[in-house]
């Protein structure tokens, strides 16, 4: 599975693709303090890249791929080193039908 899932971070490895990005945004929306890892990505399909814009998880790891961290950075918020960080961030929980609309 291109995306394995820890209590507080998911974790991208390598062609992760169409079919996770249900299961990503149920995972995302159901707890907003998550992390996601994109370090060992090297290909994101952009239905997965959706809930990252939308929810805005806090970043553990850019993708290494360079292609695919230039493409994807300026996108996302940069990488985070604290979890203190993560948890003074606030933020408001769309709903399931505004993340898929």
């Amino acid at each position: 599975m291109p995306i394995s899932y820890s209590t507080t971070t998911a974790k991208f490895v390598g062609e992760c693709s169409i079919e996770d990005a249900s299961e990503l945004t149920e995972w995302l929306l159901a707890k907003p303090a998550r992390k996601v890892d994109l370090a060992q990505c090297r290909n994101l399909h952009t239905a997965l890249l959706q809930p990252l814009l939308v929810l805005a998880p806090a970043i553990k790891a850019l993708p290494k791929e360079e292609r695919l961290a230039r493409w994807i950075s300026p996108l996302l918020p940069a990488p985070v080193a604290s979890a203190t960080r993560i948890a003074s961030r606030k933020r408001t929980k769309p709903s399931i039908e505004q993340v898929l609309a």
